[in-house]
Formats: C-alpha cells, sequence, structure tokens
C-alpha cells in the first residue's frame, strides 16, 4: 500500500506521543456511526480497526463492519473471534495492521465499561504486536463528536484522547504507543490467543 498523507476530511486526534496522530478516514468514520444505536431496541455493534502506519500518523483506513457471527445483545457485544482472527492475517496481507476495536454503547456519552476495560488489556497483553497501545472507539447516540470516546489501551494504564485537545491521561502516561515497523522486523499482525 502507498504511502499517504491523510486528507483535510479526515478526523485527527493527537496521541499523548507527541510526534504522532492518530486519523481516522471518512469511510472508518461512515462504518462505525451507521450503527450507532439509535433506536430503543437497536443492539450494540462492534468490529476492529485496521491502520497503515507511518512516520507520524496512524491512519485508520478500514472499520470492518459487525459479523453476523457476533453475539450482540442492547447493552453486550462479543465478537466472533475465530472471524477476527482471519480478518486480522487477510487485512495484515493488504499493508494494514490491527490496532484495536470499536463498538457503539447506547447512552449519549459513552464510556467504557469495566468489561471493555477488562477485555482491551486482555487483548493488548495476549497478542502478537509491536504498538504500544491499542486504540478503543466507542459510538454513543449524542451528536458528532459529544458521541465519541477513543482512548489508548496498555496491558495496565489507559490514556483517553479527545478531538483538539491533548491526550487525556486516566491512568498512567506512557512514552508514546507505536514502535515503527521495518521491512527486517516485519511480522504477523496481532494474533490474540
Amino acid at each position: 500500500m502507498a504511502a499517504t498523507t491523510p486528507t483535510p476530511g479526515d478526523f485527527h486526534l493527537p496521541t499523548d506521543d507527541v510526534s504522532q496522530t492518530l486519523v481516522f478516514t471518512r469511510d472508518a468514520l461512515a462504518m462505525m456511526l451507521q450503527h450507532r444505536q439509535l433506536g430503543s431496541t437497536e443492539p450494540e455493534s462492534g468490529g476492529m480497526l485496521f491502520a497503515q502506519i507511518e512516520p507520524g500518523w496512524i491512519t485508520v483506513r478500514v472499520a470492518t463492519p459487525p459479523h453476523r457471527h457476533d453475539h450482540r445483545l442492547r447493552h453486550a457485544y462479543e465478537p466472533d473471534l475465530k472471524q477476527q482472527q482471519r480478518e486480522i492475517h487477510r487485512r495484515f496481507k493488504e499493508g494494514l495492521h490491527f490496532i484495536g476495536e470499536w463498538h457503539t454503547h447506547p447512552e449519549a456519552r459513552p464510556q467504557p465499561s469495566g468489561t471493555d476495560l477488562h477485555s482491551m488489556a486482555r487483548c493488548f497483553a495476549t497478542s502478537r504486536h509491536s504498538l504500544r497501545a491499542f486504540v478503543m472507539v466507542i459510538l454513543g447516540t449524542a451528536k458528532w463528536p459529544d458521541g465519541l470516546w477513543v482512548s489508548l489501551h496498555r496491558e495496565n494504564s489507559i490514556t483517553r484522547l479527545h478531538p483538539g485537545k491533548s491526550a487525556g491521561l486516566i491512568r498512567w502516561l506512557g512514552a508514546g504507543w507505536f514502535t515503527p515497523f521495518t521491512a527486517s522486523r516485519r511480522s504477523p499482525n496481532p494474533k490474540k490467543k
């Protein structure tokens, strides 16, 4: 995949590493936004985030849609892990790296649940990857961007990202979250156990 600078219509978020910006393309955002729980009975939806990683930019180019075998309830979402692993390998062959997950909450201004926090910490700790953090996006019902939660998750820390602001430390602030990939170090994308 050719290196490209994000376009002005993309959504940019500063990270806790001042030399990097997390960018969501319009297509990735559109996929997530179309699944918000705006109806009173709609179940949670979710998917994975795949990015092109370049010096200074982590560009989320693909947000996958919910899979038909995901377990979805009004207040719960559990992905089909076998399908996720297949998707990780397929996208890696396309030059995209798994960097995290997105899902919806049926609340205006979403915040991660205990289950969300535990799941991201476990995913980060048990996956093979060269990232210093995974990204979690939660979409609520409030208008954009008020209904948005974006955070970086490490095994024992969380950093919330805010549009147009510096990253908000929730617990421990690390030295950054991305170790640049090089051709000699490139290994298959994260493998969930």
